[in-house]
């Protein structure tokens, strides 16, 4: 794997330095705390997808897909990543000494003949019908008001926030892997209510970031976003990915559009207990 970017972090008695690791559609964080190396998904990179995976038709493929995935990684303390939803079979994994988790996101399948807004659910066509008549969409080329919006979001909850304003951005204006970004933002009376940031990743529209102000969340501005977003992508892409929740809440909001519940894998590997120990601490990585 290549090194494509580089994030030094300096806090009082430590570095945190993240290296942001490339090979082909992987990528991968390496984050170097202490004496301490992780592997992570990076901020905003909501999958690892594994080379092969699209040919592999059984558990040998899987086995040697794994195995070459495994031997490309650099050395490394603890490793938590998000699998692609099309890694079906994490047994080699399992052999490995890895820990696998199913995780669940919500997708939209635009392969289907079905229009996808026919399987919105009423009640959110309603919504829609709605906010669209106090709302304007724009696209836009910055993520000033978005970032601005989650961070007032993330305040308001008393909730870290994982990146900052430049690492958005970053992510936004870099093309890296033939990733795609697109930013809208809802406004009303001039002034912008909400925004969102969905990704194009092979043929595959992920929703990343969403946001609304604080004081605007009946205006219904993210279902307008979505639905757009939605619009936006069905006719050119095969998939759209809500990117998950496992929150009860927002799984709910997701299925109002239709959207089909689809399990992933989270694998983690701790060859060093001690960096266990300080990844399940609080903020450790922060």
């Amino acid at each position: 794997m290549e090194i494509c970017r580089i994030y030094v972090r300096r806090k009082i008695g430590y570095t945190i330095k993240s290296k942001i690791l490339s090979s082909q559609n992987q990528s991968i964080e390496l984050k170097q705390k202490l004496n301490f190396k992780f592997l992570l998904n990076p901020a905003l990179f909501p999958y690892t997808q594994i080379n092969g995976v699209r040919e592999a038709k059984n558990l040998s493929d899987y086995k040697k897909i794994t195995e070459a995935f495994l031997n490309e990684l650099p050395k490394y303390d603890a490793l938590i990543l998000r699998l692609h939803p099309s890694f079906k079979n994490p047994l080699p994994f399992i052999w490995s000494g890895f820990d696998v988790i199913t995780r669940f996101t919500f997708r939209i399948n635009f392969e289907e003949n079905t229009a996808p807004e026919t399987k919105f659910k009423e009640s959110l066509k309603r919504q829609i019908k709605a906010a669209a008549k106090t709302l304007t969409i724009k696209e836009v080329n910055n993520t000033k008001n978005l970032f601005k919006l989650k961070y007032l979001d993330h305040q308001k909850r008393k909730v870290p926030l994982d990146f900052n304003q430049d690492l958005l951005e970053d992510y936004h204006i870099r093309t890296l892997n033939g990733i795609k970004t697109v930013v809208l933002e809802a406004h009303e009376d001039n002034k912008c209510v909400g925004a969102l940031l969905y990704s194009i990743i092979k043929k595959e529209a992920i929703y990343q970031v969403g946001a609304v102000h604080p004081e605007h969340r009946k205006s219904k501005a993210l279902t307008l976003l979505l639905a757009e977003a939605i619009k936006q992508t069905q006719n050119t892409e095969r998939i759209f990915d809500f990117e998950g929740s496992m929150e009860p809440g927002i799984a709910r909001f997701f299925s109002t559009f239709g959207a089909e519940c689809v399990p992933y894998y989270q694998i983690e590997h701790y060859p060093n207990a001690l960096a266990k120990a300080a990844l399940k601490a609080k903020k450790f990585l922060g």
